[in-house]
């Protein structure tokens, strides 16, 4: 089986509107948090711990970086598959994010929306994960980021935090079984920060520090430039 059959696999399902998500944010984020993380100045770091891991459910996340359309049509295309199965999508939140927003739009699908409290995400959704609220996320972020995350912006250090968050689960203890990615290089791991050493982000851009969290956390990450990666992931979900 190649893609051209996995595709055919997806149901066809009627024109439908385009979904309108309510607001507003769910009353509970209105209640004084025990921790605002975005208020805290020095974040300290913590590596990420895969003993405490409790996998629940099935979900998967998607990040591209340059992805041109026929890739977004694939990526989509498993998407729709995955939801029929019953995975969670994890969004993290961009609001323009092409690829993401067309998934959001997938009939049935269960979604699970991480974002970090700043400008630039999707402020229209139901019940989002704040990752401002939690200490775990901002603890990685950090230590995967390097000794400069704390020179960040807030924001900055919000939205890794948010990623991390949305790869390892609210309390970054349920990772997701899959990534769905896409970069020139076709890269599906990326090593922790190392210092001295220089690295190229013009090959990786935004899906970097992706790659990252899921090099040490062993998530499966499946880059949509490498054949052999689809072809993996067409054996795994056919």
């Amino acid at each position: 089986m190649d893609f051209n059959d996995l595709e055919k696999l997806v149901k066809d399902e009627p024109q439908q509107e385009k979904k309108q998500w309510d607001k507003p944010y769910n009353k509970d984020f209105k209640k004084k948090p025990s921790v605002n993380m975005y208020e805290v100045d020095t974040i300290t770091s913590k590596k990420i711990d895969t003993d405490s891991f409790e996998k629940v459910g099935k979900s998967f996340a998607v990040h591209t970086f340059e992805a041109d359309e026929d890739t977004m049509k694939k990526i989509a295309v498993v998407a729709n598959i995955l939801v029929e199965q019953g995975f969670v999508f994890r969004h993290n939140g961009r609001s323009e994010d092409k690829l993401q927003n067309k998934i959001l739009e997938i009939d049935n699908i269960k979604v699970e929306h991480y974002l970090p409290y700043v400008k630039g995400y999707n402020e229209n959704t139901t019940k989002p994960v704040l990752v401002n609220y939690y200490e775990l996320p901002f603890n990685h972020a950090a230590e995967l980021y390097g000794q400069k995350y704390n020179e960040l912006k807030k924001g900055s250090r919000a939205i890794y935090a948010s990623q991390v968050q949305t790869l390892l689960g609210k309390e970054c203890n349920n990772p997701v079984d899959m990534l769905l990615c896409f970069s020139p290089d076709g890269s599906e791991r990326q090593p922790p920060y190392e210092k001295g050493k220089k690295y190229d982000y013009s090959k990786l851009g935004s899906l970097n520090f992706y790659l990252r969290v899921t090099d040490v956390s062993g998530i499966s990450v499946y880059n949509f430039k490498n054949s052999e990666s689809i072809q993996s992931l067409v054996k795994l979900i056919k």
